[in-house]
């Protein structure tokens, strides 16, 4: 049969086998007295003084100040490179429409063939296309004034 080993750090069966409840008491009374000396332990925490509270506020305060500028700063950039981007691609048609029509030596149906394509590519590149945000307050007016029509043309027909 195998021996119990207890020591107040370890709380072991040797062997692998259990003894029976002689062993139970000693290892609870260990880890009590363990969990005791690390609840007694000095941890590195300072006490809340008005100091830290405006230091942790100022570096928090930073914090968000940073977020604000580089979100801006970010934002900047981005609305600039979809700028230059539009901007490429309206010289691009441009260019390829002057080279089209440039072309002496093509026949009027290569030309239109040509200008299709470009449209096409146009189309696709979204250059010309409205923005990307309707404006909901001519849709509404639009909107009134077709309803409008409708109720004058029943009362024509009445």
């Amino acid at each position: 049969m195998g021996q119990a080993i207890w020591s107040p750090t370890k709380c072991a069966v040797h062997h692998h086998k259990f003894v029976g409840g002689s062993t139970e008491l000693p290892c609870l009374y260990s880890r009590r007295k363990q969990s005791q000396s690390v609840s007694q332990a000095k941890l590195p925490l300072q006490k809340v003084t008005p100091e830290g509270v405006i230091f942790v506020t100022k570096w928090a305060l930073l914090a968000v100040v940073a977020y604000m500028i580089i979100s801006f700063i970010l934002r900047l950039v981005v609305g600039a490179v979809r700028q230059a981007l539009w901007l490429l691609k309206v010289i691009f048609a441009i260019g390829m429409f002057g080279l089209i029509l440039s072309d002496t030596g093509a026949s009027a149906e290569t030309t239109a063939m040509r200008l299709a394509g470009l449209a096409c590519v146009c189309v696709l590149l979204g250059i010309g296309a409205t923005s990307a945000k309707p404006d909901t307050h001519l849709e509404n007016k639009i909107k009134m004034l077709e309803r409008r029509l409708r109720e004058m043309e029943k009362s024509k027909m009445e």
